[in-house]
């Protein structure tokens, strides 16, 4: 499976993010809490369901989340 494009909102750390790869492999960088993790997160818990949803997905403050993977 390969995904073609992942859109982000109000999930953990990030606040809003689109990645949409463009080759074979995807470099996720950059400092501490910037929302790297989040990112991965977000994939696990569309693509595995409920029981891979973090215990708290939903960014602070915020009153829901949006999570879309193309592949």
């Amino acid at each position: 499976m390969k995904i073609t494009k992942l859109e982000v909102e109000s999930f953990k750390r990030i606040k809003a993010a689109t990645i949409t790869p463009d080759g074979a492999l995807v470099t996720v960088g950059g400092r501490n809490k910037a929302g790297k993790s989040s990112a991965l997160d977000a994939i696990e818990a569309a693509l595995g369901g409920g029981r891979h949803t973090p215990a708290e997905p939903v960014h602070r403050g915020d009153k829901s989340a949006r999570v879309v993977v193309e592949t």
